[in-house]
C-alpha cells in the first residue's frame, strides 16, 4: 500500500523524532518490540502519520521518559484496537492536537 512500517530500531540516539517518511513511503505504524532494549533512549516524538502502534513498541527502555504524539494518533491507535468496546465520537477530541507524557512526573501535558 505503499506505507512503512517501523519494525526495528538500533541507533544509539537519547532523542529521537520518528521522521514522516521513510523512501518516499509515509511511516504508518510501529511495530511490536520496534525499540526494544534502546536503553539510551529518553525522548521520542511520533509524527501525525502513525495511526498504528503495536503492542510494547518500547519494552526494556529502562531512560525513557518522554513520549510525544498527537492526540489522533493515539485515539486512532486506541479505537482500531479497542474498537469493539471503544464507544465514543471523534469529533469530541479535536480541541486537543498533540500531548506529552512524562513518565517521571507522571503528568499529561495537552497542546
Amino acid at each position: 500500500d505503499g506505507s512503512a512500517e517501523i519494525t526495528r530500531y538500533s541507533g544509539n540516539d537519547t532523542i529521537l523524532s520518528i521522521p514522516e517518511t521513510l523512501d518516499g513511503h509515509a511511516v504508518t505504524s510501529i511495530g511490536g518490540d520496534a525499540f526494544r532494549n534502546c536503553h539510551n533512549l529518553t525522548s521520542i516524538t511520533i509524527p501525525d502519520s502513525v495511526t498504528s502502534i503495536d503492542i510494547n513498541p518500547f519494552r526494556g527502555c529502562r531512560d525513557l521518559s518522554k513520549i510525544k504524539l498527537s492526540f489522533e494518533t493515539i485515539m486512532e491507535s486506541i479505537i482500531s484496537q479497542y474498537k469493539k468496546n471503544f464507544n465514543t465520537k471523534k469529533q469530541h477530541f479535536m480541541q486537543v492536537k498533540s500531548f506529552t507524557y512524562d513518565i517521571n512526573s507522571k503528568r499529561l501535558f495537552l497542546f
